[in-house]
Order: structure tokens, then C-alpha cells, then sequence
């Protein structure tokens, strides 16, 4: 070997080893200092590049409806995430809160909010017809994980689809949120629907949006040979008491929406109508799925992630829901937002992503458990009725008022039953919306009234000079107490003679705090129980009546609190808790301003007040705000002079002298001097048993 090959071999040993040591000091640089947190480019996330879509971005909305702004602080990363995104792409994002929004109350008068949203989105939707097509609706803890995905992805596959669903990944439900809806008539007309749903739940541990949403597809779409069925799943549905329970209903209810809703079309769907779909529990046909549901882990494939609150971030005191941040930073910029390197906000903590196998392999575990406790479980059974179930032909009585030699009946029946039944003079429908069951108010001759006077429970009622009588709606599934304090006291400081609370179902502490405020004003204040129509699941044959009608008979409600009233007021008020009466003159005396009206209009019989269109919020030295009317009236009846079947004269009085006001904030003392801070107008469901009032209704047909 020469020498020139001897010194070539050891310059090649020494840059070996050179080599070497630098390889060995990189990988222990990369194991003290390995990254914790990245943003990725686009090419990961889209394998296929992005698509073009044919619809302009901003005719798509994103919406998140709210309680209360001030919670804002409890979602601020999926806030964030969401504004970001949908600055970006050019989407509409906008977030409906009942507290800063202060006419959605007004319109959505729902005590449950979740009941209520649905109501508000209604009418977002009916506001912009021209301008949105599509909305999205989401909850405030829902964030993007991933920014690459479209909305336009997810939207309806057939131009008839107006509604898109999805079953819950971990229960037999079909998700409350989030859906897609495009702004048609027939879609608007769905949210309607379902926020009216609220005056039909019933008063055990319901489920809130979600179990009336599971009735309503029982309702709209269940084949009639399934009536049995729905027997089945209405007694579920009035009788539960936990989440077991609830299982068990949906159970149910999934089994008939299975049988009714088209499954062969699209495999990965139940259709229903040929215009809504719900989109099966398979991983990522849903564009949002629950954090949790992977201890926190994600794919490339996600999109929307549910339940990031701040409160459950890591918690210990939450078994149910917690998570932890997959952003090692996520805030909102506006101009990077716009620009091409938004994703840049996007900064991922790299231990919480994982493949796209392992994600899809834990969602068809969850999936599998679901569909397996469908199958194993006996409500799952479907069984077929021959025919038609018999329609109800009962007549239920509320009450029988004499005047002379005649009796006014209020009743309720089905709208197939005999009207032939009583030998009646005169007849008056009440109808609030459409319903099998209808009501009544019927003049009969007080002798032909004699077979059935002894079925029906008396009340004398004594005739006193009253100059006020304040009646409550029918309060159902009712816990908002201070927002029953605050109308008591405020009817008492303006001299109100008696208050008629109408209950269909309350809480145990509300009927505490009545009976406290009855003795602090002298037996001024009575509860009149408004219960459910009777039903017997064993003997009935019928479907229960009570899933197939429209609030609680609140017009039969109404004329009971009139002729309650007919010998003893001078006036009678039905308003919303939340409706104050402004009086501008007499020096704010309701009374003496009411009593001026009546002289001067004698052929009178109601007194119509123009309504404020927003809520007030009652401040020190506030100035009062230009007055906007709502176009509804709320209406003062002077009993003596009004007569259901005649024609009564309605005098509307001017705004400059009274007029209604709402009112959603409001601080006083109670008895026992401890502050109520009354806020909200509705509040989100309890999850508690509420008292349900003993039946008050007499049955005069049954056969």
C-alpha cells in the first residue's frame, strides 16, 4: 500500500468518526429538544388538493345561539377557532344571545332555552331569506381542528334535503346540534315545531331538545301500522326517571324511525320524507364529533371538535366530558385570518395527533357498543297493529260556570268526536295551531245541564267589589323562581285585588314560596291546577292526548280566569311573567288610569296596550327609550261587559299613556330580605322531576 493510500484511509477513519459523533449529538439534541407543537400545510390535511365549490361562502351561515354573553369566557377557544375560520373562507358567523338580543325573548317565550333557540333560529332564518341559504347551527364549545375542510363539504347531497341530522356517536339519539339547515319553508317550519314541542314534554326527566326531538320524528314520520309503537314510546316518555330510562326511550323511538325512514337508499343514512336525512353513527360522516370520545386525540380526517368549555379543560370534578387542549395556542387575529398563512394560528400539540386508522378504529368501537345495545335490547322490538287505533271520544270538562238559566262549558275533545253530545245553544272554537284535540267554550240550558252536574267538583265563588284579578298562562315544566317572584311583587306594589297562578307542572320550592307570599298578602294569591288530559296506558286503546295537542288549552285557560272573575273585578289581565304595564298618567296609578278608560269608553269590553319590541333593563335615572311597538297587543278584559259569543269592542289606548314593557334583569329584596337577582328570561332544562298537578279535568264521554 502506498503512502498516499495509508493517508487517504486515515482521513476517511477520522471524517467516520467526526461523522459519527455529530450523529450522536443531533439525536441527543433531538431527544432533550424534540418540538412539542407544530402547524401543518395544506397537502396534509387534502390529500386530492381543495375543491371549488359553486356557492358563494357568505351565503352560508354559522350560528351559535347563547343564554348569556357573559359564559363568553368559557369558550373562548372554540370561539376563536370558529371566528378565524369562517374569516377566512368568507362564511357569515354569528352568534344569537337571548341576553343581548333582547326582542328573541319576546318572541321565543319558551322557558326552557334549548326549546327556545330553535324558535330563535326560526325566525334568523325567516329574517334572512334573501341573503342566506345554508346555516350551520353549533354549540359555543364546538372548535375547528382542522381549517382545511369546507362547510360546502357537508352540505345537503339532494336539492329536496332541508334538514341534515346526525345520531350521536355514544347514544341512540339523533343529535340536537349540531344540523344543517337550508332556509326553506318547510325546514323553518320544522325548528317551529320543535321549539313548541317544549308545552308537550312531560314533567319526569325528559331530555330536553333531545328526547322532544326523538317524539317529534315519532310524530311527523312514524308509519301509522307503528301506532302501538308509539303508544309504547309515549309511556316510556312520561315516565322517566334517569338516564337509564332515557336510553330506553330512545331505544325505542330509534326502532320505529328505522322501520318509518328510508335506510336503503343511502346506507349511511336514515332519509325521512325525502327531505330530512340523518346521517348514521359511522366515523366522520358528521362534521363535528365529541372530543372526549377520543381522549382527546385526532386525525387528519376531523373537521369540528364538541366540548372544548374551559371549565371541563383537564378537570377532575367532571367525569363526564372532560378533554385536553390539542392547541398549544389558538388566537384570533383578524389579518393573519385573511391571509393565505392562517393556518399558522393553528399551532397543535403534537402528542394528541394520531393516525387516521387509530381515530376510525375507536369511533367503530363506540358505534359497535351502540348498535349492540340496540339489538340485545327489548325495546328495540318492533311490533305491527292491524289497522287504525280508535280515535279518543271523550269529552273533558275544565269547568261549568251558571249565569241565569244558562251554564258555559269550557271543554276539550278530539276533533272526530260527537259535538252532538250536549244539547248546546251556542259553540266557540279555540284553535292555537293544529291539533287533533281542540277546545270548547259551549252555552247550554241549565236544565239539560242536569244530568251532568253532579260529575263536575263545585266551587262557589262569592261576589266581591275587586278592581284588578291578574291570571297566569299555564305555567308547565315551570322552575324559574325569581322570575315568578318578580311578577307576584310586582303586581302587589300596583295594587292588583287577587292572582289566579294557573299550574300545570312546577317545583316543590315554587309552591313553597307561593304559599309564603299568599300569608305575607292575605290570601290574595291561588293556584288553580291545569293538569294534563287523564290517560290509562293498560285500558286507554287511544294514543295518549297529550302528545297530540298544542300547549295546555291556554284560550280554555283564559276564559276560566274571565268567568272566574265575571262577578268580582272590574278588570282582568292574562300576562307573560315577564310583562310589566307602563302608566304614563294619574301619576303611574294603574287602577285610576284603567278606571278613566272604562268611563269614557262604556260599550268597551277590552283595553288592547301596545307592547315594547325589545326587553328593558331597569336601571337608576335611566331615560326612557323611543317606544317601538311589537304589533302584538296585550289585552284587558272588563268581564262585565264581555261575552265570548258576541261581538267585543276592543279600544286600543295610546302608547303615550300606557304601554307594555318586558323585562329580563331585575334586582329586589323578597321576604325574607335576601337579594334575587333575576337575569335571565328562560333557563336551560334541570334535569329535575317536576310536581305534576292531580287531574282537573272531568270526563263525560267516556266509552
Amino acid at each position: 500500500m502506498t503512502f498516499e493510500n495509508v493517508i487517504f484511509l486515515k482521513y476517511i477513519k477520522i471524517l467516520i468518526r467526526v461523522f459519527l459523533i455529530f450523529l450522536i449529538l443531533f439525536f441527543i439534541w433531538r431527544i432533550n429538544d424534540k418540538p412539542t407543537s407544530t402547524t401543518f400545510p395544506n397537502f396534509l390535511f387534502h390529500e386530492d388538493g381543495q375543491k371549488i365549490y359553486d356557492i358563494e361562502p357568505s351565503s352560508i351561515s354559522i350560528i351559535v345561539i347563547t343564554q348569556s354573553n357573559i359564559d363568553f369566557r368559557n369558550y373562548e377557544i372554540p370561539l376563536n377557532s370558529m371566528m378565524c375560520y369562517a374569516t377566512h373562507y368568507g362564511y357569515k358567523f354569528e352568534i344569537l344571545d337571548f341576553f343581548k338580543n333582547t326582542t328573541i325573548p319576546i318572541l321565543c317565550p319558551q322557558e326552557d332555552f334549548f326549546f327556545a333557540r330553535h324558535c330563535a333560529l326560526y325566525y334568523y332564518l325567516k329574517d334572512n331569506q334573501n341573503t342566506t341559504r345554508y346555516v350551520f347551527t353549533l354549540d359555543a364549545d364546538i372548535g375547528v381542528i382542522n381549517p382545511y375542510k369546507r362547510l360546502e363539504e357537508y352540505l345537503p347531497i339532494n336539492e329536496n334535503e332541508d334538514i341534515v341530522f346526525t345520531q350521536r356517536t355514544f347514544t341512540h339519539e339523533i343529535a340536537a346540534s349540531p344540523n344543517i339547515i337550508k332556509n326553506t319553508l318547510k325546514s323553518r317550519q320544522f325548528l317551529y315545531d320543535w321549539s313548541q314541542y317544549f308545552y308537550k314534554t312531560p314533567s319526569s326527566f325528559h331530555g330536553s331538545d333531545n328526547g322532544a326531538l326523538l317524539q317529534l320524528f315519532v310524530d311527523k314520520f312514524g308509519h301509522e301500522r307503528l301506532n302501538d309503537k308509539k303508544k309504547e314510546c309515549d309511556f316510556i316518555y312520561e315516565i322517566i326517571k334517569n338516564w337509564n330510562d332515557f336510553i330506553n326511550y330512545s331505544i325505542c323511538t330509534e326502532a320505529i324511525n328505522y322501520e318509518s325512514g328510508d335506510t336503503l337508499t343511502d346506507p349511511e343514512a336514515i332519509i325521512f320524507n325525502n327531505s330530512i336525512r340523518v346521517w348514521r353513527r359511522l366515523p366522520f360522516k358528521s362534521w363535528v364529533r365529541d372530543i372526549w370520545s377520543t381522549n382527546s386525540k385526532w386525525c387528519f380526517k376531523d373537521f369540528l371538535l364538541h366540548g372544548m368549555k374551559m371549565n371541563t379543560l383537564g378537570s377532575r370534578s367532571h367525569v363526564f366530558g372532560k378533554w385536553k387542549n390539542p392547541f398549544s395556542s389558538l388566537i384570533y387575529n383578524h389579518s393573519i385570518c385573511k391571509s393565505n398563512e392562517f393556518y399558522k394560528l393553528w399551532d397543535y400539540k403534537l402528542d394528541y395527533l394520531s393516525s387516521n386508522k387509530e381515530i376510525t378504529e375507536n369511533l367503530n368501537k363506540l358505534s359497535d357498543k351502540v348498535s349492540n345495545e340496540f339489538s340485545n335490547s327489548k325495546f328495540s322490538n318492533i311490533t305491527y297493529n292491524n289497522g287504525s287505533l280508535p280515535f279518543d271520544n271523550n269529552v273533558y270538562v275544565a269547568s261549568a260556570w251558571y249565569e241565569n238559566n244558562l251554564v258555559k262549558i269550557l271543554y276539550v275533545t278530539h276533533k272526530n268526536s260527537q259535538q252532538s253530545y250536549f244539547k248546546l245553544i251556542k259553540i266557540k272554537e279555540f284553535t292555537n295551531e293544529k291539533s287533533n284535540y281542540k277546545s270548547f267554550l259551549g252555552l247550554i240550558n241549565k236544565e239539560n245541564f242536569k244530568p251532568y252536574q253532579h260529575l263536575i267538583k263545585k266551587e262557589v265563588i262569592t261576589s266581591s267589589k275587586l278592581n284588578l284579578i291578574v291570571c297566569t298562562k299555564v305555567l308547565t315544566n315551570f322552575d324559574n323562581i325569581n322570575k315568578l317572584i318578580v311578577f307576584i311583587d310586582y303586581w302587589f306594589r300596583h295594587d292588583v285585588s287577587k292572582i289566579y297562578i294557573y299550574v300545570n307542572s312546577i317545583s316543590e320550592k315554587i309552591i313553597s314560596v307561593l304559599e309564603e307570599f299568599n300569608i305575607k298578602y292575605g290570601n290574595k294569591i291561588k293556584i288553580i291546577y291545569w293538569s294534563n288530559l287523564p290517560y290509562n296506558y293498560e285500558k286507554d286503546k287511544y294514543r295518549n292526548p297529550n302528545f297530540d295537542r298544542n300547549y295546555h288549552f291556554d284560550e280554555l285557560a283564559k276564559n276560566d280566569c274571565i268567568l272566574r272573575s265575571r262577578n268580582n273585578a272590574q278588570f282582568v289581565v292574562i300576562p307573560a311573567l315577564d310583562q310589566e304595564i307602563k302608566t304614563l298618567s294619574f301619576n303611574g296609578s294603574l287602577i285610576k288610569t284603567l278606571d278613566y278608560y272604562k268611563k269614557v269608553n262604556y260599550n268597551t269590553s277590552i283595553f288592547g296596550l301596545e307592547i315594547k319590541n325589545s326587553y328593558t333593563i331597569p336601571k337608576e335615572n335611566k331615560k326612557e327609550d323611543n317606544f317601538t311597538p311589537l304589533g302584538d297587543l296585550l289585552h284587558i278584559y272588563l268581564p262585565s261587559r264581555y261575552d265570548i259569543f258576541k261581538k267585543n269592542n276592543l279600544t286600543v289606548i295610546e302608547n303615550k299613556k300606557m304601554y307594555v314593557e318586558h323585562v329580563s334583569f331585575y334586582y329586589f329584596y323578597n321576604l325574607s330580605s335576601y337579594k334575587i337577582n333575576y337575569v335571565y328570561p328562560n333557563i336551560p332544562w334541570t334535569r329535575d322531576t317536576l310536581m305534576r298537578s292531580n287531574n282537573s279535568w272531568t270526563i263525560l264521554n267516556a266509552k
